[in-house]
């Protein structure tokens, strides 16, 4: 990995940048606005997992380290509230995501 691509962590960025391109696709930030239930929890905690799921993948795959975890999720939780979500769902979804990104692999545990 060259210098300049291990400062500019470019395949981390992509990467949330296409997840978060699918969550507001899929879960608008219009359903979540000002908390008056237009969508079920249920809902939103599965696109939520889903991003988590390839996250974790894609942290295992890519030997992503602390570094890249600390982009992905500053990433995340930036474009998150970029794309119109409240803050305190940008908050929650964010923590999951680092929770997420934290956890050993399966074989690990």
């Amino acid at each position: 990995m060259g210098m300049l691509n291990f400062f500019s962590r470019a395949q981390e960025k992509a990467f949330v940048a296409a997840q978060l391109a699918g969550l507001v696709k899929d879960l608008p930030p219009a359903l979540i606005q000002d908390g008056r239930g237009k969508v079920s929890v249920n809902k939103i905690t599965r696109h939520l997992e889903r991003v988590y799921k390839a996250a974790a993948e894609f942290k295992e795959s890519q030997g992503v380290g602390f570094m890249g975890r600390a982009v992905m999720a500053n990433a995340f939780k930036w474009g998150l509230k970029e794309s119109g979500y409240p803050q305190e769902f940008a908050d929650m979804a964010t923590e999951g995501l680092i929770v997420a990104l934290s956890k050993k692999p399966a074989t690990e545990q």
